[in-house]
This record gives structure tokens, sequence and C-alpha cells, in this order.
């Protein structure tokens, strides 16, 4: 069974060397990390700008709004550059005989920010929500996502694809989301979010397919709450 080593590297500084093989299962991770994860997430809970209040959403944790005025009544979107941090516990050492490779880290990352922005992208635009770019778009909105303390028990490598691990958990994410008012910056809501993968007490198969899967059913889940947000602020 891998389990956690202390103080393990950054991810985003992790460079290769030798290290001490790990077995290839990896069983139930998570379940080590719960209270640190909580207490992370307390310390960077940020208070959200003084004009905001707070809106109760379903299945959201934090979620506030500009009530002032209906400033999505009329307005579009877009989607800025999306950012993806792991978490600070997570190691890519314990996976493989030498751990992740910098280019399976960055591969990570890249391929989660393109399937955020493309999964928001395609709900809000199922949902009835103008992107910008349309004729009548004088009111822009942008879209600020941030996916942190991203935290994998099977993540894909290079060299074994896919690769399968047996796992309880595929992982957990935090959503990060301010709404931004294009032309000044200024914030009008936000949205904060954790997301385990929810499996049963069963050891499952898991690889990069099965997490996408997952990945992209929380993604889904967080553009509608979003899209509710909109909707008390005016977007028709």
């Amino acid at each position: 069974m891998s389990t956690l080593k202390p103080a393990p590297t950054c991810p985003e500084n992790f460079g290769m060397g030798l290290y001490r093989p790990t077995t290839a299962i990896v069983v139930g991770v998570l379940c080590a990390v719960v209270s640190c994860a909580n207490v992370q997430g307390a310390e960077q809970t940020a208070s959200a700008p003084a004009d905001l209040v707070t809106l109760k959403l379903d299945n959201i944790d934090q979620a506030s709004f500009d009530p002032r005025s209906p400033w999505a009544e009329g307005a579009t979107w877009r989607i800025a550059p999306v950012e993806v941090r792991f978490s600070a516990i997570w190691d890519p050492r314990q996976f493989g005989t030498f751990g992740l490779a910098p280019k399976d880290i960055e591969k990570i990352r890249n391929d989660l920010a393109k399937l955020t922005q493309q999964t928001f992208a395609e709900t809000l635009n199922a949902l009835g929500a103008k992107s910008a770019g349309h004729a009548d778009s004088r009111k822009i909105l942008e879209l600020q996502i941030k996916i942190i303390d991203l935290y994998l028990n099977a993540p894909p490598r290079a060299e074994i694809n896919p690769l399968y691990t047996y796992v309880y958990e595929s992982g957990e994410m935090m959503l990060e989301l301010e709404v931004r008012e294009a032309g000044t910056g200024r914030v009008l809501a936000t949205l904060r979010d954790r997301y385990r993968d929810p499996r049963d007490t069963q050891l499952t198969l898991d690889n990069e397919i099965t997490q996408r899967a997952a990945t992209r059913l929380a993604l889904r889940e967080w553009a509608t709450r979003l899209h509710s947000l909109l909707r008390q602020a005016g977007l028709r």
C-alpha cells in the first residue's frame, strides 16, 4: 500500500530523480489526508469583496454575488485561461518506480484546464447563456476559473496508457471562480466548492478514462450552478 511521504515535493517544482519504488496499487490514500485538506481549505478561504452578499446554492460550499443591480441582464460571457494547481500534499514520486515525469505533471495540468474550459462553455451554451462574440455583446462577463488542491490517486503516465490502479476514490479538487465585469475587472460574483469523487467502500479500477468522466460530471455540475447564480443576477 502506498503511503504519503513526509515533506513531499511540490509538483510544480518537481524534478526527475531516482526515488524509492512504491507499489502500483494505491488504496484509500485520501482517507489519510481528509483532515489536512479541510484545514488547508479553511486557511485558503478568501473573504468576498465587501459589496457581495452570501448566496445559498444547492451543493455549493460558498457563493456570493452583488445584489445591487441585475448586472447579468443582457450580458454575454467569456472564459479567461483556466489555472490548475496541485495539492501541496500530493506527491508525484509515489506513482510507479520513478514517480511521474515533469511532462506527465504538465500534461495533467494542461488537459484539466482544457477540459474545464470546454465543459463550462458547452454547459453554459446548452443552458442558453450566450458567449461573447454575438452581435449584441455590449456587456461581457469574464469567468476566472481556478482548479486548486488537485489530488489524483491514479494519475495517467505517458509510458503506460491506460494505467489501471485500484483505488477507493479517484481524488478531489476545489473550484475557485470569480465572475468579473470584463471592462473594469469588478468582481460581481464568486463560487467556491470542493469535490471528491463519490465512490463506495469497495476497491475499483481507475485510470485516465474513468477520471476524465468523473471530472467532467463535476465540472458540468459547477457550470450549472454558475448558471443558476447568473439567473438570479438578471440573466435571461
